[in-house]
């Protein structure tokens, strides 16, 4: 026959299509199977799954019992499978217990061996996060749980050392993240004095400071000497008294390496220059030369930082503003984060200061004159090239690299205008072990350079700095020989530079173990990294993640939460003022009093106090104070007196008086460095700057930017603090610019940041890295990082020569309100013109660049030597800006033109910088006056030239201006003149009049002719000349300037009328005197050649006075990138949370909190914590009453949904009295509406409390889970048995009630709240409790009426299911989930056929003889004679009935015959005759309980008991109980024929249970009556005779009956003296079901 082959390549089970249109390749329900993966012809084969083997003992492996396995992982390349194993199954979700077992665990199926990989509680697995994404890639186990973020282990690493994982940073996909930036400041290894600090970025190339200098030594010296004679000096020479306060000390190299040496206490005492020699010669006070050479330099004012062989690149940092950062490179090549970037490393040459030397012999130098004319500031350069980069560590060096699994530093360059980030070093982490390190000192040692150490951790560098308790002075390592090289740790021999007294067994650190520091010295980068490691600002790994995958060699999640929810806004203020003075909050104290052996100590401080919150320790003395013991509180005593009472954390041990102690924060958060950090740095000014927090968590999990939501101003000492956003204004004219150190942002936090964990949320709480305690929280906010935004961009400083106010010509005009500078060069650019819409013979452009006045110049010129610093002066522009309206040449601006006629005079256009190149002038429109008028410090004289000759003495006309202040060396300027022209002696000499009076005009004129009478006494005119001046003496109108132009010249002498040409245009009359003067004349270096009329200007050899610099700034650029800059500032917020808190001594924390009885049954108003708690302080102290200014309250309560809901009705806190102490109750309203229901959101309940301590307002958050209770089952009850039949549909309803309190009425009540699904038969087994499994039952929901909930255990197979006894076991749960569950054990009988059912009746008498054969029968005649007259008085009959049957079908187990003491039912008894108690005969219906009538068994008491009754239902249906030996029925235990369960019920065989079966009639003569005796409970009953009667003893009952007058006939049963031939009353054969 035809046979059809499936393949499943598509390996797919689909169940939403119908059977008849699967595709191919899939199937529909298939169970056990597996479909082959090889790439062989079996591919897609169906192949039975293997069955199991207990291969691994879990508990044997782990010593812990009780694990369960929550996930695994298959690594079929090694045949390996990884399994996650708990014990912990926390309630409520997401906690963590510090002692739960976790466990990672190898099995190789190969090998069949298995080994823990990793093990701790830190791995924080949980039963209720079952691990569905773990993958293997490349020897990396990944995982993740929901619960945890994402994790990694190296399988290698961890088969090769359980321990290698021991904490979250070693494990976490996302590794630790470097928060703290580089420092770049240290202690100075110069000073003589401790705790004084300088700025680690040197210029170590310059021999000298900007203000000295240096030359070779001329001829060698011997030692001792004052006096050198130093050839080819340069730079500047500072004696004392002079622009310097103190002489310039002295310094000089080695001949042979080049190294300067610093002559200590030397200053220079004068300096004599010998021109012809070109040497300097050089006198000392304060110290004497040693012998030197001429190979050797001597320098002025020595730069102590000059290093000879400075092997790197001096010029590389000259051009650039560059950052420094690292990163972190981990064991298994993953990198950090970049940590955050320092500020620019940049200090200008000559510290940003303009140099002034104008000195004779030496070199000028005019920085500000140099800075206008090139309009760039030439010093604005980078001088520094060497760089000591701290980098903090957050472990010690010695354990920084098992930490963290650590493997290289890579640090890390940015230039300001540059993408690329470059790496200029890798540091294998083997040299930042060695960096540092710490060691034990085996002494005593006294006054000794050397001596032995042991117990090292770390390294001994040579040329390492020693610090700890007992050393003096700044050493250094000189040398280091241990004692075993293979293991220097062991210890060694020491030497040091400076000699030691130390203790016994102190400890001293070797430079600063919790530091790296890397000397960087200007060498240029090797590589660039690429652009995902620039914008990698956060690792993209999810805080958790339910699905994990694989793909190629990538890690994909599922189902995350990729950030957390940081808080809304924090409480801060903000402020711009001059940056702080440099402080690490360190002071020292002195002990006085003692000894102390406490926690309180008296110390000596003077007017600064400790601080709450500091650390101390001790720097002198014999005493010991515990490591991290803090100060508690300071008390001054008595107030003004500078003696402090101090209270530890620790007790201190004989401290006594004149120990010295050390007080220091335990953070840097409150220290102010950036004033030696970075010197030259400052908040840039007229800038709106907005300020935010930015959190993260450990592993770099940022939060957004979190603004102040504080609005209001405060003021403390003198600064002035508002919200996020501030205004930083221009520096104010109070402030002298040389004692200003810059501008710098403050922060001032008004409260404690704070969080708590909510997974519903998202909100992680605070960090706590401590998984020993059990709010370990290694995902919560860790660190926080202040950063700015700040949109206005990139601005141009624009140097100038000078601002004019006013005009040139017109000093008055627009004053205040126009101001006119010159553009050039590079200025012209920052300032431009608008060139949009111009004409082609446009010669004035306008403009709209807004400018802000920053420097202006003074009136007050540069004196050499005298004063050069108030020539400018700092402009105070306010907020407001100055606008350029035109700008063009100065000829076109002002029409100017110096050798027209209309070319002003006297001309002050030469103020204008360059005017001979007709430079570019910006017509400014000024919202106040800036700069100086045309005429500040201007001395000019303008004229005309009073002929045209060449010659070196110029004849002047029209002068204009004050010739008095023309003197030799002013400079002479005109067209066509040389540069150099100057004025010689004897300069200037003023016009002098001919002849005064003697010249009279011979006739009227107007024109530019005159003549004159010959009469008027002029011999000839020769005593004139061209280029004479002439002027009018009176009222006629010659014009001023007017000179000869010409003389008529004839042969007669003297001449009659001559007529002379002047220069211009005259009216005067006949007869007029004038006067003729010779010219005013100048005496130039050089013979020129002049033109009539040519302009001539003399200007001051001085420059003109608004040539000295200003500066306008121009309108900074709009950024449209609306973000936020990282700054510097970074830290811990445990540490920011404790000097917040510390410093005010406000509340930190609540006392333990037990909410052990908040649970879902808590009644209305009780309190929801076991007992009381107080707020304390920041070292768990409980804060006085007296120190509450606000007694605590609940601000708001919301539960856990999103978004939050807020429950502020549910809870009210009480304070017991006016106490520190509280609890918290439950309302009315919470009692009506919550309970442990299905929403884990909703019963999560975050309380926010408020707190004002000592005037600090404090908020904290605390969330607490409403616990559980289990249900309760009340219907069907425990071991309950149900006799039905096939038919039956409904058999029992289930009731229930959850745990909730609010379970009666009046409505709403809340325990019958469940799901439908929350009751479930979760066993069905079939004949026992171990029997197969089966599914004829199911549960059907009905109702709730908010008391009890109801569920129907229903019949699925109704009429079909097999007759059997099924044990079902019935769990209802709530919300709470399987761990929070009622079950029940339930029995359905569903029973067995029984057939032949028999029942006998039994007579006999006791005290008589045995009655004959011809016994009347019942009801028979003669049956009441017999009695009355062989009975004697009471004759006593005794009847017994017995009803046995046959089970024909059922368990087989059950097949058998079964007997019971009693009538089948009533309806098959009948009447006797029984005697009563008066003798006489009467009627008793079979079953009365009556001493003298027939008895029946009642093991249960109550009258006529029939098998009926006892074992039948309302239906009259039989039940046996199978499972149970009980009074009423029996399965006996051999062949199961009707004669042997007669027989065992007659013989009773020799013991055993048939005992059971029997009843006891004992009788005496006579009226005694004895009490009936029931069925033994016990075993058996041993049969005995005693003194001739019949003694039963049934144990267990605890009765002996004896019957002295009775004897047990032989061969009779043995209980009973009945006979073998029973009386069958007949009954018909019946089946009934009967259920167990």
């Amino acid at each position: 026959m035809a046979k059809s082959t499936n393949t499943f390549l598509r390996s797919k089970m689909n169940q939403d299509l119908d059977a008849r249109i699967i595709p191919k390749g899939e199937y529909r329900t298939a169970k056990n199977i597996q479909v082959s993966a090889s790439e062989s012809q079996s591919a897609g084969s169906v192949e039975n799954v293997l069955g199991n083997v207990n291969v691994l003992d879990i508990e044997n492996l782990t010593g812990v019992s009780d694990l369960h396995c929550i996930g695994y992982c298959v690594n079929n390349e090694t045949s390996s499978v990884y399994l996650f194993w708990t014990n912990w199954f926390d309630t409520p979700n997401n906690s963590y217990s510090p002692g739960a077992a976790n466990f990672i665990i190898r099995y190789n199926s190969q090998t069949q061996t298995s080994n823990v990989l990793v093990r701790g509680a830190f791995l924080n697995f949980s039963r209720q996060n079952p691990i569905h994404g773990s993958n293997v890639l490349e020897n990396l186990l990944f995982w993740t749980d929901d619960r945890n973020q994402p994790r990694v282990v190296n399988l290698e690493q961890a088969e090769a050392n359980i321990n290698h994982y021991t904490t979250e940073d070693q494990i976490s996909v996302s590794k630790y993240n470097p928060y703290d930036c580089i420092e770049l400041y240290e202690e100075s290894y110069l000073s003589s004095q401790d705790g004084v600090n300088e700025c680690t970025l040197k210029d170590v190339v310059s021999k000298n400071y900007p203000n000295g200098g240096f030359g070779n030594l001329d001829s060698a010296i011997v030692a001792g000497v004052t006096s050198v004679d130093v050839n080819s000096f340069t730079g500047d020479i500072v004696l004392a008294g002079g622009e310097y306060s103190t002489a310039a000390t002295i310094g000089y190299t080695a001949f042979d390496t080049g190294q300067i040496t610093i002559i200590p206490g030397a200053t220079l005492l004068s300096a004599t220059y010998d021109e012809p020699s070109d040497v300097w010669t050089f006198v000392i006070a304060g110290g004497v030369f040693p012998e030197l050479t001429v190979l050797s330099d001597i320098v002025l004012n020595p730069n102590p930082y000059y290093d000879a062989g400075f092997a790197g690149d001096p010029d590389f940092l000259e051009d650039k503003f560059s950052r420094f950062s690292y990163r972190f490179k981990y064991e298994d090549n993953e990198y950090s984060i970049f940590a955050p970037f320092t500020q620019a490393a940049f200090i200008p040459e000559q510290d940003g200061y303009f140099l002034y030397v104008k000195k004779p012999n030496l070199a000028d130098v005019e920085d500000q004159s140099d800075t206008y004319r090139s309009t760039t500031v030439s010093f604005m350069q980078n001088k520094v090239n060497d760089i000591k980069l701290r980098i903090p560590l957050p472990f010690k060096n010695y354990n920084i690299k098992n930490s963290l699994k650590l493997k290289e530093v890579d640090i890390l360059y940015k230039e300001s205008d540059a993408i690329a980030v470059k790496v200029i070093d890798t540091v294998p982490v083997s040299d930042i072990e060695q960096a540092a390190g710490t060691f034990s000192v085996i002494g005593p040692v006294t006054g000794s350079l050397t001596f032995n150490i042991d117990g090292v951790l770390g390294g001994v560098p040579i040329g390492g700095l020693v610090t700890g308790f007992g050393i003096v002075g700044k050493p250094k390592i000189t040398n280091f020989v241990p004692d075993n090289l293979n293991n220097p740790s062991a210890g060694g021999e020491i030497t040091l530079d400076v000699a030691q007294t130390l203790i016994d067994n102190v400890v001293l650190n070797i430079n600063n173990p919790d530091y790296f520091v890397f000397n960087y010295q200007s060498k240029k980068p090797f590589k660039t990294l690429p652009e995902a490691d620039l914008v990698r600002v956060y690792d993209k790994v999810p805080v958790k993640a339910l699905a994990q995958e694989v793909s190629g060699n990538r890690v994909i999640y599922g189902n995350f939460q990729n950030k957390h929810t940081p808080p809304e806004f924090l409480n801060f203020n903000v402020s711009v003022s001059k940056k702080a003075d440099f402080d690490l909050k360190k002071e020292e104290g002195t002990i006085i009093g003692g000894p102390y052996n406490g926690t309180t100590i008296e110390i000596q401080k003077g007017s600064i106090p400790p601080n709450v919150g500091d650390f101390i320790s001790i720097v002198v003395g014999t005493g010991s104070i515990p490591e991290e013991t803090e100060v508690v509180s300071v008390t001054e005593n008595p107030v003004g007196s500078g003696n402090y009472l101090v209270v530890l954390t620790n007790a201190v041990t004989n401290l006594v008086a004149s120990n010295i102690v050390l007080f220091e924060p335990g953070s840097d958060t409150s220290q102010t460095t950036s004033i030696i950090e970075y010197p030259n740095h400052s908040v840039k000014s007229n800038r709106n700057y907005q300020v935010g927090i930015v959190l993260s968590d450990r592993y770099g999990r940022t939060s957004t930017v979190i603004l102040s939501n504080n609005k209001d101003t405060i003021i403390i000492n003198g600064i002035s603090y508002s919200g996020s956003t501030i205004y930083s204004p221009y520096i104010s004219p109070a402030v002298v610019p040389s004692q200003w150190p810059g501008n710098s942002i403050k922060l001032l936090f008004n409260q404690a940041l704070f969080s708590t964990k909510n997974t519903q949320t998202g909100t992680p709480g605070l960090y706590n890295g401590d998984s020993t305690s059990s709010s370990y929280n290694p995902l919560g906010w860790y660190s926080y990082k202040i950063v700015v935004k700040q949109t206005e961009q990139e601005y141009y400083n624009v140097y100038l020569p000078g601002i004019m106010a006013s005009y040139p010509s017109n000093q008055t005009l627009e004053r205040g309100k126009t101001s006119h500078v010159v553009l050039i060069n590079d200025n012209i650019n920052k300032v431009p013109r608008d060139l949009s819409e111009v004409g082609p013979e446009q010669r004035q452009f306008r403009s709209s660049v807004q400018l802000y006045g920053r420097v202006e110049n003074t009136v007050n010129p540069v004196i050499p030597s005298t004063d050069f610093g108030s020539s400018n002066k700092q402009y105070y522009p306010e907020r407001f800006t100055d606008i350029v309206s035109t700008i063009s040449t100065v000829r076109d601006l002002f029409d100017y033109n110096p050798l027209s006629d209309e070319a002003p005079r006297p001309d002050y256009f030469p103020q204008f910088y360059s005017l001979e190149s007709n430079p570019l002038i910006a017509r400014i429109t000024t919202h106040k006056k800036i700069g100086q008028d045309s005429k500040t410090n201007y001395d000019t004289v303008n004229a005309q030239s009073a002929r045209t000759t060449t010659t070196d003495i110029i004849r002047l006309a029209s002068i204009a201006g004050d010739p008095g202040t023309i003197n030799p060396g002013d400079k002479v300027l005109g067209s066509g003149f040389p540069e150099d022209l100057i004025i010689e002696t004897p300069g200037f000499t003023p016009a002098q009049e001919i002849s005064p009076g003697t010249f009279v005009t011979a006739g009227a004129s107007i024109s530019d002719v005159i003549e004159l009478n010959t009469l008027g006494g002029i011999a000839n005119t020769s005593i004139v000349a061209v280029g004479d001046l002439v002027g009018s003496i009176g009222t006629d109108d010659i014009p001023e300037g007017t000179v000869i132009v010409s003389i008529e010249e004839g042969t007669s002498t003297p001449l009659v009328n001559p007529k002379i040409t002047v220069s211009n245009t005259v009216s005067i009359g006949n007869g007029i005197t004038i006067a003729i003067s010779t010219p005013a004349r100048i005496k130039v270096n050089k013979p020129v050649s002049v033109s009539f009329d040519q302009t001539v200007t003399i200007v001051n050899d001085a420059t003109p006075g608004l040539q000295y610099l200003a500066v306008y700034e121009t309108e900074p650029v709009e950024s449209l990138l609306d973000i936020f800059w990282e700054t510097s500032t970074t830290g811990l917020i445990s540490d920011l949370n404790n000097s917040i808190i510390n410093g005010s001594s406000g509340a930190a924390s609540f006392s333990d909190l037990n909410p052990s009885p908040f649970t879902e049954g808590l009644e209305e108003g009780g309190e929801i914590f076991s007992a009381p708690f107080s707020m304390l302080d920041n070292f768990g102290q409980i804060v006085p009453s007296s120190e509450i200014n606000e007694t605590l309250e609940i601000v708001g309560v919301t539960n856990g949904l999103t978004p939050a809901v807020n429950v502020d009705q549910y809870f009210t806190l009480t304070q017991v009295g006016t106490s520190n102490l509280f609890n918290i109750e439950t309302t009315t309203a919470y009692f009506d509406a919550i309970f442990f229901n299905y929403s884990p959101a909703s019963r999560v309940f975050i309380f926010t409390f408020r707190a004002v301590i000592n005037g600090l307002e404090t908020f904290f958050t605390e969330e607490i889970s409403l616990q559980n209770v289990s249900p309760t089952i009340s219907m069907p009850t425990q071991g309950q048995t149900f006799p039905i039949t096939q038919a039956t549909e409904i058999i029992t309803p289930i009731m229930a009630q959850n745990g909730s309190a609010n379970n009666s009425a009046p409505l709403p009540a809340l325990s019958g709240i469940f799901n439908p699904g929350d009751c479930t038969i979760i066993s069905q087994r079939s004949g026992s409790v171990d029997g197969p499994v089966v599914d004829y039952f199911g549960i059907q929901y009905l109702t709730t009426n908010n008391i009890t909930a109801t569920w129907n255990l229903v019949n699925l197979a109704v009429n079909t299911v097999p007759i059997e006894t099924y044990y079902l076991t019935i769990q209802v749960q709530d919300a709470g989930g399987g761990s929070f569950a009622d079950t029940v054990d339930i029995i359905l009988n569903f029973g067995v056929t029984i057939g032949r059912v028999y029942q006998r009746i039994r007579y006999t008498r006791a005290g008589l003889l045995p009655p004959p054969e011809d016994y009347p029968p019942f009801g028979a005649p003669g049956y009441r004679t017999y009695l009355q007259s062989n009975g004697g008085t009471n004759p006593s009959v005794c009847y017994q009935y017995i009803t046995y049957f046959e089970v024909l079908d059922g368990k087989p187990e059950s097949i058998g015959w079964y007997i019971f003491n009693g009538p089948f039912s009533g309806a098959t008894c009948q009447f006797f005759f029984t005697p009563n108690q008066g003798g006489s005969i009467g009627y008793s219906y079979i079953g009365t309980q009556n001493s003298w009538g027939p008895h029946l068994h009642q093991p249960s008491g109550g009258d006529n008991r029939f098998l009926t009754e006892v074992l039948a239902d309302e239906n009259n249906v039989i039940q046996i109980r199978f499972d149970e030996k009980n009074t009423d029925i029996y399965q006996l235990k051999f062949a199961g024929t009707e004669n042997a369960v007669l027989e065992e019920w007659l013989e009773g065989g020799i013991a055993g249970d048939s005992c059971k079966y029997s009843q006891v009639w004992p009788f005496t003569g006579a009226s005694t009556v004895f009490t009936y005796v029931a069925d033994a409970l016990a075993a058996e009953c041993l049969p005995g005779v005693s003194d001739g009667g019949l003694s039963i003893d049934c144990n267990g009952v605890g009765m002996n009956i004896t019957v002295p007058d009775y004897t047990l006939p032989s061969g009779q049963g043995r209980a009973l003296g009945i006979s073998e031939d029973p009386e069958l009353w007949g009954l018909d054969q019946y089946t009934w079901a009967v259920v167990t």
